[in-house]
């Protein structure tokens, strides 16, 4: 899919199969995550290839949901296992709230993977592909004059 993108140039995006990458060219360089994510958006629904697309706002809300019910049990084991005239030594428990804990569970599972590959012009080259010239007015007439 080729794609006209305001301030980021010309993009050509497209997915491998085989390392399960949106592979993407583009004269500029390497692009937002964002910009990226709105063209998969619309490559998923120009092809009716919707099962590529992963929404990034349902996985952070999902891994959220996780972090918040494993905080709940953590804080329930806690009060079920304080006993205050147990004559024995308890070991701490290790803490949920940890902040390395959060990030881990805070990455998303299922992430749409972008590569970029290179200019625009390599494309071309490596497919020996052309670039068609801007046809106008004047070209059209002398076409059919011809």
């Amino acid at each position: 899919m080729r794609e006209d993108i305001y301030f980021y140039g010309d993009t050509i995006l497209y997915y491998n199969g085989n390392t399960n990458f949106f592979e993407y060219y583009n004269d500029r360089g390497s692009l937002p995550y964002k910009i990226l994510e709105s063209l998969v958006r619309k490559y998923t629904i120009t092809y009716d290839r919707k099962a590529l697309f992963v929404n990034i706002y349902d996985e952070l809300n999902k891994s959220n949901r996780l972090y918040d019910t494993l905080l709940k049990k953590d804080k329930e084991d806690k009060e079920d296992n304080e006993d205050k005239n147990n004559v024995f030594v308890t070991l701490k428990k290790r803490d949920i709230n940890n902040s390395n804990l959060k990030r881990t569970l805070l990455i998303k599972e299922k992430i749409i993977n972008f590569k970029y590959i290179g200019k625009i012009y390599e494309y071309n080259n490596n497919n020996n592909l052309q670039i068609k010239k801007k046809y106008n007015y004047n070209d059209y007439i002398n076409d059919i004059k011809q």
